[in-house]
């Protein structure tokens, strides 16, 4: 089992498009001709983001705690937090030879970006 993609209802669709085409380079992907707007967002045309209108303004992400994707190298991620002056920090679990770079989207959202395998 794998999880296929996430699903976002954020207050502004264009922002969170933005946010997640500038920040992880992803690319607007083929989408059905659904009877509201939206957009899915991923790499290759295989989407990993779908985005709909319809959020509702709220002071946290409900349930989600936060997303977290894992990635194979660093260095253009945190290229692109410092270009577009995004918060971010960088832990490492040494035990695990795992490293995190945690940083928010729009609307609050937590992301988690995963290196494994960093001490290599």
């Amino acid at each position: 089992m794998k999880l296929d993609h996430i699903f976002l209802q954020p207050v502004d669709v264009e922002a969170m498009k933005d946010f997640f085409m500038n920040i992880l380079d992803l690319e607007i992907c083929d989408r059905p001709p659904f009877d509201f707007p939206g957009y899915w967002l991923g790499k290759d045309n295989c989407p990993m983001f779908h985005l709909a209108s319809g959020g509702k303004p709220k002071e946290n992400t409900g349930v989600v705690g936060h997303i977290a994707i894992s990635i194979t190298r660093e260095e253009s991620l945190l290229a692109a937090l410092d270009r577009e002056k995004v918060l971010h920090q960088v832990t490492w679990l040494p035990e695990q030879a795992v490293k995190q770079i945690f940083f928010h989207g729009p609307e609050g959202l937590t992301i988690e970006a995963v290196i494994y395998d960093c001490f290599r």
